[in-house]
């Protein structure tokens, strides 16, 4: 079946407007450098 790659937001996006979570408490990731790619 086909990936659901807009999951994770929603999924954010829900938590924050039931206010189980504040946006100051998500971290939003940094992309992986060419040296962690490659080890």
């Amino acid at each position: 079946h086909l990936f659901d790659c807009c999951k994770g937001a929603r999924i954010c996006r829900f938590l924050i407007e039931e206010g189980i979570l504040s946006k100051t408490q998500i971290v939003k990731p940094v992309s992986a450098s060419k040296d962690d790619l490659l080890v």
